[in-house]
């Protein structure tokens, strides 16, 4: 999108915003709802709505907040009635007109404008403008896709390693709540993930360096997939984990029922050990968590719990990337963020509190994981970030700094 797209826009429709004001100025009762001007002026609320919005708001590039065309000429052909003046009708007519000759040399439907005006609108408003989009995307990916899955919950737990508490070990879970085919036939990706070191056979673990299943009975029985089994369907889904490239494997969700009647669960778990350093003198100086979409998803959670000794007063940084292009570390990179503000919030009440409304069982689900590692629940402290109707492909990516080594 071209700078110049973004000047111009930007000042024919603060030059409208001005010009309505005045009218509102002269027409508006003091105190006066939009409801209330609506009824008086006979016209629809929500026209009246948008046009006050769009005058009192300081983001002239709010896309929700213009009229439509005949919303506009309706709108002033009203205020006529009501004390405001033919120069500034005309004024306000003049604003509109240069507005939509505007509109149809750069986009020749209304709703590719709007985008083109939401992708100039500040990142910390976009979320909620762009909730009717994304909430759109899913509904088109889904039946698209063949699939979509109610909530995705990705768990980070980490704690210091018991030999080395320089080093932390983390406990990872991922949880689809709710998933649906909408076809037969579909194949989805439950996750993909990478390992230090290269091994012959792609359904077993690794016991040095890599990661662990927290049920491997479970995931004997689930095609090599680090399946919870408490926590999916029954009977259990069919699973398999495959490799797919020499240092990757993937956990695909295999064909099935199809319809809400068919819908599943279904939770994995690994653990690793030592996976990283808890201090800043280390390279990363920072702890990384991610959440991978892609399946279409109404509700994305990325969960992150930490052991009490390991860090105080922990400050995210959420961003969103694009995974479009690639989905490996090429594509966490300024060009791939998205414009979404996603808040990370401390989980008041620890992990008893931690139930979501798609996922009543998740304290028990992280009492159950951490007992295998004699992890004490009570010692954690958990952060959350939510996501609704997230961009398929994308990842929703936290950061946070660590601390320096103690001294001495």
């Amino acid at each position: 999108m071209s700078h110049d797209f973004e000047a111009e826009a930007l000042k024919k429709i603060a030059t409208l915003r001005v010009r309505l004001a005045g009218v509102l100025r002269v027409i508006r009762h003091p105190g006066e709802s939009p409801a209330q001007l609506a009824r008086r002026m006979a016209l629809e609320r929500k026209l009246v709505w948008q046009v006050i919005q769009l005058s009192d708001r300081s983001e002239p590039a709010d896309a929700r907040y213009v009229p439509g065309a005949a919303g506009v000429t309706r709108f002033l052909k009203a205020a006529a009635r009501f004390g405001a003046t033919k120069a500034l009708l005309k004024s306000a007519a003049d604003a509109d007109a240069s507005l939509r000759d505007f509109q149809r040399r750069q986009a020749p439907r209304r709703e590719l404008f709007d985008a083109m005006l939401n992708g100039i609108a500040r990142p910390e408003n976009a979320g909620a403008e762009s909730l009717a989009t994304r909430r759109a995307a899913f509904r088109a990916n889904a039946a698209i896709g063949g699939s979509q899955v109610a909530a995705q919950i990705i768990t980070v737990a980490v704690a210091p390693n018991h030999d080395d508490p320089d080093q932390v070990d983390w406990m990872m879970l991922s949880s689809f709540r709710g998933f649906q085919r909408l076809r037969s036939g579909v194949t989805t990706i439950l996750g993909r993930y990478s390992y230090y070191l290269q091994y012959a056979d792609a359904v077993h673990h690794q016991s040095a360096g890599g990661s662990e299943p927290i049920e491997p009975h479970t995931a004997q029985r689930s095609g090599g997939v680090p399946a919870i089994a408490r926590f999916c369907s029954s009977p259990m889904p069919e699973m398999r984990r495959e490799r797919c490239a020499p240092t990757y494997v993937q956990d695909l969700l295999l064909p099935g029922g199809v319809g809400p009647d068919a819908a599943v669960n279904v939770t994995t778990g690994e653990f690793r050990r030592r996976l990283g350093y808890r201090w800043a003198e280390q390279d990363p100086d920072h702890f990384m968590y991610g959440a991978r979409v892609r399946t279409p998803t109404a509700t994305l959670v990325l969960d992150v719990w930490h052991e009490r000794s390991l860090f105080e007063g922990l400050k995210f940084d959420a961003k969103v990337y694009s995974t479009i292009h690639n989905e490996g570390a090429e594509a966490i990179v300024p060009q791939n963020i998205l414009p979404l503000k996603v808040s990370v919030d401390p989980v008041p009440g620890g992990i008893r509190e931690s139930a979501m409304p798609f996922a009543a069982d998740y304290p028990a689900l992280l009492k159950h994981c951490m007992k295998r590692f004699s992890w004490e629940p009570k010692r954690f402290l958990g952060y959350r970030a939510t996501l609704e109707y997230p961009i398929l492909p994308s990842l929703l990516w936290l950061t946070h700094p660590l601390p320096p080594p103690p001294k001495g």
